[in-house]
């Protein structure tokens, strides 16, 4: 007698025969075929049996993806303060451009025969007080009042005397200096993030121009000269330190460093 075993009776194979067993392993799964399925050459795809779990594997890919996690925060940081920083100013520069056109003019007093601004001109911080022009750099900026953290955001800072919002050693005991009158106007800004207005500062030459146009007038400087000089220099934010009409920018240097300051001094224009 003959003894035919039930077709659903499954045989495993160790390894693929042909072409189409071939390309079922590749994906990745094992074949089982039945004694029928086999004498027709039909096969079909069984999920693979998994590993063991282990343990250790899985903290390891935990700490991986930990990993990647922070390199890519750090890498979203950078980018932020790098550029992200530049829309937060440009904004805001634009804000204070057309405050600054709808403010009124502003007449100047005589004291003893010589021009100066009314003592009611008290800037608060962060309003603007003068546009900054320099064309070798091709910058045009507001500048701000304060040279605060807050207010560097928005663009160059105009450094202020020591009055209510204003505090040492961010202001100076002496009265401020403005456009256009004997003494040292100091300004300030940022040259990396927040727009970096002063980032070219150090390729103004001899002759530059540096334009202030204020509510009372336009003043036009001549750079003179360049400096380095240690971050913790105060003799440039004096305001008495000329007998002259001059203005002062200071910014960072090198660029991404605090090591150093840049000072660019310029004389009115006769």
């Amino acid at each position: 007698m003959i003894v035919i075993s039930p077709a659903a009776r499954s045989v495993k194979n160790s390894a693929p025969t042909h072409g189409g067993e071939l390309f079922g392993f590749a994906l990745g799964g094992g074949w089982r075929r039945t004694r029928f399925e086999r004498l027709l050459g039909m096969c079909r795809i069984v999920k693979p049996v998994s590993s063991p779990h282990n343990p250790g594997m899985h903290y390891v890919r935990l700490f991986g993806k930990f990993l990647i996690s922070v390199g890519f925060g750090i890498l979203l940081f950078v980018a932020w303060t790098l550029w992200g920083t530049g829309l937060y100013t440009s904004q805001q520069q634009d804000i204070l451009e057309k405050a600054f056109a709808a403010e009124p003019p502003i007449e100047l007093e005589l004291d003893q025969g010589i021009a100066t601004l009314p003592p009611s001109f008290q800037p608060p911080p962060g309003k603007g007080v003068f546009l900054l022009r320099i064309p070798a750099i091709d910058l045009r900026q507001v500048v701000v009042e304060g040279v605060g953290t807050e207010e560097l955001r928005k663009g160059p800072g105009h450094f202020p005397s020591c009055r209510r919002g204003f505090d040492r050693p961010l202001c100076t005991d002496l009265d401020a200096i403005w456009p256009g009158e004997l003494g040292r106007v100091i300004v300030s800004g940022h040259r990396t993030t927040y727009g970096a207005p002063f980032y070219e500062l150090d390729r103004l030459q001899p002759g530059d121009e540096i334009i202030a146009e204020a509510k009372w007038g336009t003043f036009t400087y001549e750079v003179t000269e360049k400096e380095i000089v240690p971050p913790d220099s105060r003799d440039i934010a004096n305001p008495a330190a000329s007998t002259f009409a001059e203005i002062v920018l200071t910014t960072c240097n090198p660029r991404f460093s605090a090591a150093e300051r840049l000072i660019v001094y310029a004389r009115i224009s006769p």
